[in-house]
């Protein structure tokens, strides 16, 4: 589970440059109640949603290192609750296990003073090469099955020791392997219903922790078993079946933000054409409503912004219901005069409606043209830019650091690591690793002496996106079509 190297050289570019409802249940069929005594294992708390002045450390393996979800789920929180603060920090490490998030606990997580954290492990600890499509002889089995009593205890360790450290702990269950779509990487039969343990157990323990679970294994095979049955080729992971693409990240962050009760609502708003008043709000204001000839014209201020989908992540509008179900920017008009009408912002056209369309409510965030989403997309290019800088930056330094010199006290030096890299380089003599491993390792001497810039400059672009996305009044104007 590495970077890609040329994603690795663009970050040291970049670097060198700075002074950077379960929708997936709709394919799937009904979960059946269990039975016996099974009825009455107790449950996982719920998720809940996060809390001004939250930090939220994000523990993980490479999925959550160069990831995204986690970068969409901040943006949620930044374009719907402007203001709020919620900070989420990147704890994933490529290739980690269980085992490493607790060796790399106090130096890599609590240094980061979390309130909240989460945890997804299991793509490594099942250990892939175990599997095959050959028979598993019975030591191989008892291997398997080591690894994921290891997994289970180290899990075990590292939720109670972000408890004692105060720190609410939200447990994720892996996303999948996809050992069944039809693709060239081998499918290595076994390693997602090893997988499948572990969310098992993750459910489990947060029962028995009171910690909060999401899950994400789940829906992803119910889903991804639906939509094969159909077109065998199809994944929600990329061609080595292991990570997730953007839409697949998209995905994750709209399974988190479920779980957490996240409101659809941006904002609301349903006037009354015939008197030109204001009917109802959410999250809204509507003042100067008044008629304009046989249309309509009025200031609106919303609370919040509307979601911007990244292009990259398009495709997952057709697995979910992302907009129907977190992305509701509702004008409702009624008692409009039959006809057409163009939907006017700022003086920008930006959609004809018909009447009746408008007297049912139209939801602005799926209209790419309005100032709102302009400047929700101003938002998410600087936390594109941030995430990068992040996945390529400071976890690459991370990542060197816990696996070169994983029992050297923080923070350390590069002159306290030059011998570590030096030996872990002769070692790449006798055992040559993946190309990104070797540039990560050799670059570490050019990035590590920028890593306070580095901060300094994540910590900024943040705070910019939290300014952009302060939300503005716009003057709307309803005018009849011409024929």
């Amino acid at each position: 589970m590495k970077f890609r190297s040329s994603s690795f050289l663009l970050g040291v570019a970049l670097l060198a440059r700075l002074p950077l409802p379960t929708a997936f249940a709709a394919d799937a069929p009904a979960p059946v109640p269990p039975a016996g005594p099974a009825a009455a294992a107790p449950a996982a708390p719920p998720a809940v949603g996060f809390r001004n002045k939250d930090r939220w450390c994000v523990i993980g393996d490479s999925i959550t290192h160069s990831g995204s979800y986690h970068e969409w789920i901040e943006l949620y929180y930044i374009t719907r609750l402007p203001g709020a603060v919620v900070e989420d920090f990147n704890c994933g490490i490529s290739g980690d296990r269980a085992a490493g998030g607790l060796q790399r606990l106090n130096w890599d997580i609590l240094s980061k003073q979390p309130t909240v954290a989460s945890i997804m492990f299991g793509m490594n600890d099942v250990e892939r090469d175990l599997y095959s499509d050959a028979p598993a002889t019975p030591e191989i089995l008892e291997k398997r099955q080591a690894a994921l009593t290891r997994y289970q205890q180290n899990q075990r360790d590292l939720v109670a020791a972000l408890q004692k450290a105060g720190v609410r702990v939200i447990l994720i269950t892996p996303s999948i392997f996809d050992q069944t779509a039809e693709m060239a990487a081998p499918k290595q039969t076994g390693v997602n219903d090893a997988l499948g343990e572990c969310a098992a157990f993750v459910q489990k323990l947060g029962a028995e922790t009171g910690c909060a679970v999401v899950d994400f294994y789940g829906p992803m095979k119910r889903f991804t078993e639906a939509k094969q049955a159909k077109d065998p080729k199809f994944t929600m992971v990329g061609p080595d079946r292991i990570h997730p693409g953007p839409a697949g990240h998209l995905a994750l962050a709209y399974l988190f933000l479920e779980a957490q009760g996240a409101s659809a609502d941006v904002a609301r708003l349903s006037i009354d054409a015939g008197t030109a008043k204001v009917v109802s709000t959410v999250r809204s204001n509507a003042t100067n409503v008044r008629a304009q000839g046989a249309g309509l014209a009025f200031t609106w201020s919303e609370n919040a912004l509307p979601f911007p989908i990244d292009p990259d992540c398009a495709a997952a509008l057709d697995w979910l219901p992302f907009n129907r179900e977190l992305n509701q920017e509702v004008l409702q008009v009624t008692k409009l005069k039959p006809g057409r009408y163009v939907l006017s912002i700022d003086g920008v056209e930006i959609k004809t409606y018909s009447a009746e369309e408008l007297a049912g409510g139209v939801n602005l965030a799926e209209e790419v043209k309005t100032p709102q989403h302009q400047q929700a997309i101003e938002v998410l290019h600087l936390m594109n830019q941030r995430t990068k800088l992040v996945s390529m930056m400071l976890r690459s330094l991370a990542h060197v650091e816990h696996q070169s010199a994983p029992d050297v006290a923080h923070p350390v030096t590069l002159e306290q690591m030059k011998p570590y890299l030096q030996k872990r380089l002769e070692r790449f003599k006798l055992n040559p690793p993946a190309a990104s491993t070797r540039l990560e390792v050799e670059h570490y001497p050019n990035i590590k002496p920028h890593e306070a810039e580095s901060i300094a400059e994540s910590a900024r672009l943040v705070e910019q996106a939290r300014r952009v996305a302060a939300p503005r009044p716009h003057e709307f104007a309803l005018t009849p079509a011409a024929n």
